[in-house]
């Protein structure tokens, strides 16, 4: 759990301040690298902000819209991401594009849903980015929702499957070794 603040081994030696600024300085070290070999790339990711526009109880409570949101960023499993996310921005080019490819959609099944969380994520979402970066973030930060395809597969466990996908899509026979 790299951004959970709590399961850092070195968490009672410094301060969950101490780790947001760290975290920051590592994501300007990464997207510094990434950037110095490929300055208009883009970087698609599993999620970004996503995971934190909205409450969860698997990662913690949403920090959006709070007076102070530290205490809501120092419980979530993902508190430390945002500074992260944060030290990207800080160096990426105007070339590169980022991704925030909201793992939480793959569940989804309207128009509603999709525009909803697109709309949180580059609206609400800004107020996990600096307001150096918030620019940044509208301009270079898309929102891309993937196509979890195994969720239609008739094998797996029920717990992974989409509703109504239980008869699958194809034909489920194992193949020969």
């Amino acid at each position: 759990m790299p951004f959970d603040y709590k399961a850092q081994p070195q968490a009672a030696h410094h301060t969950f301040g101490e780790y947001l600024a760290k975290a920051r300085q590592r994501g300007q070290e990464v997207m510094g690298a990434m950037t110095a070999e490929y300055p208009d790339l883009t970087v698609l990711t599993f999620f970004m902000n996503a995971y934190l526009v909205d409450s969860n109880p698997y990662h913690g409570p949403s920090p959006i819209g709070l007076q102070n949101p530290r205490p809501a960023l120092f419980l979530h499993s993902y508190g430390l991401y945002p500074a992260f996310i944060d030290g990207w921005l800080d160096v990426l080019p105007l070339s590169a594009i980022l991704v925030d490819g909201d793992e939480h959609a793959y569940g989804f099944t309207t128009p509603t849903e999709f525009h909803g969380a697109a709309g949180r994520i580059k609206g609400a979402g800004q107020e996990l980015v600096s307001p150096a970066n918030r620019a940044k973030y509208r301009n270079q930060v898309q929102v891309g929702f993937g196509l979890y395809l195994d969720a239609h597969a008739p094998l797996l466990d029920n717990s992974y499957r989409l509703p109504g996908a239980s008869t699958g899509c194809w034909d489920a026979t194992p193949l020969p070794r």
